[in-house]
């Protein structure tokens, strides 16, 4: 695993898809937390014995840039900047057709799904959730798309996690993230577009003021 940055307080690193962020019941696979165990980088032991060091989360199907703090004060500190949205996440993702208008905003409530409890969607008294959209390029099937998450803070955050969010929202704006649908149906126009334009969903930039 690609090491970006790392200093005595806290390491970053570029999580790759199929890599999940920590261990949990039921993944056998690669994790951030055991890579850097296993590379000799201290971990804090701050937070949940599963996910110490753990600052923020991305799915096992998205790639980009991972913070894990090193010390107990980063920890504190990085948990503090991610409440206060002192941090920037910025997602690069490709949605499913031309998104149209190229620039936009989805604002739109989350909250689990009223009829399917294992799922999330866009319930009109959900936890307000922001989505900023950006097109780069079109391609034959798919737009590739930036993607900047302005959301709730505190546990429903935590819960969903970030990429999750993006999901919903653009699913309910009959937009869904190309590579759900790939999976899903194996259409080979958007499979296609996906291997031409790369990786389907990427966290692309943490900004971080220190």
């Amino acid at each position: 695993m690609e090491i970006v940055y790392q200093d005595t307080d806290l390491v970053i690193v570029n999580k790759p898809v199929g890599c999940a962020a920590h261990p949990s019941p039921g993944w056998n696979g690669p994790t951030v937390i055991g890579a850097l165990i296993a590379a000799g980088i201290p971990i804090t032991s701050s937070g949940p014995a599963e996910r110490q060091g753990i600052v923020q989360r991305l799915d096992v199907g998205t790639s980009g840039l991972m913070m894990v703090a090193k010390t107990e004060s980063a920890y504190l500190k990085l948990k503090d900047m991610f409440r206060q949205r002192q941090i920037k996440k910025i997602y690069h993702a490709l949605a499913q057709g031309h998104v149209e208008p190229a620039i936009g905003t989805i604002d739109a409530p989350i909250d689990r799904h009223p009829k399917e409890d294992y799922k999330m969607a866009v319930v009109l008294d959900g936890k307000p959730s922001i989505t900023h959209y950006e097109v780069i390029e079109y391609y034959r099937s798919v737009s590739l798309i930036k993607l900047e998450l302005e959301t709730a803070a505190g546990h429903f955050a935590d819960a969903l996690g970030s990429g999750l969010k993006f999901l919903v929202h653009f699913a309910a704006a009959a937009a869904p993230i190309a590579a759900s649908v790939a999976a899903a149906t194996g259409h080979g126009d958007v499979v296609g577009d996906i291997q031409k334009a790369g990786e389907a969903a990427k966290a692309a930039e943490v900004l971080v003021d220190r």
